[in-house]
């Protein structure tokens, strides 16, 4: 009887992970990126992105949404070589981006999808430099940027889950900028069951 009941606990919890990638489910997540931090003499940096994403399984292991992108970085240098100065650099950048992610491969606690994303967004950068006197500038600019990755998914329960994922991104802009880089990101999701699925559990 005991064995009866964990073997049909098991199949109700690999039922209730399975359904969470089905047609009419919704995803909520937040991966964090870029980060980094140095200090060397007198010179400093740092840098973080932040990524909150939402969509809809529009089919099966199908998922449609945006994600909204946030960045921050940092760079302060010191030096007294030639009088004093004291370099400040801050750039924020954010934007929005479409998301396409098929779940290509899931059993268990296990879930790994392939992820496209493509979207326009904006950088504003801000400098200060007091070696003649202290002067300040400031820009915004516009530019794209596409990306590609793996992610994998460790669910947690039925309906949350680690998420890590590791890709490509390209940057482009009129005005001047074109940039390819690697793209890794951890964080964290949350799988919201159809609603056909909320009521047949219920």
């Amino acid at each position: 009887m005991k064995k009866l009941l964990l073997f049909c606990l098991g199949c109700a919890l690999a039922t209730s992970a399975t359904a969470q990638t089905e047609k009419g489910a919704r995803f909520i997540g937040a991966n964090v990126g870029n980060l980094s931090y140095s200090h060397e003499y007198s010179r400093r940096s740092f840098s973080a992105a932040l990524a909150p994403t939402a969509g809809l399984f529009l089919t099966d292991k199908l998922l449609v949404g945006s994600e909204v992108q946030i960045g921050y970085r940092m760079l302060r240098s010191r030096s007294r070589n030639s009088g004093v100065s004291d370099y400040r650099s801050r750039v924020f950048d954010y934007g929005i981006a479409p998301v396409a992610r098929y779940y290509f491969y899931g059993s268990g606690s296990h879930r790994l999808f392939g992820q496209l994303s493509a979207g326009m967004f904006w950088v504003n950068t801000r400098s200060n430099d007091n070696l003649y006197g202290s002067t300040s500038t400031g820009r915004t600019q516009r530019y794209t940027k596409a990306g590609m990755a793996l992610g994998y998914n460790y669910l947690l329960t039925p309906g949350a889950a680690l998420e890590i994922t590791a890709g490509y991104s390209h940057t482009s802009s009129l005005y001047a900028f074109n940039t390819g880089f690697v793209d890794v990101r951890a964080g964290f999701a949350v799988f919201l069951p159809s609603k056909s699925a909320a009521a047949s559990a219920n």
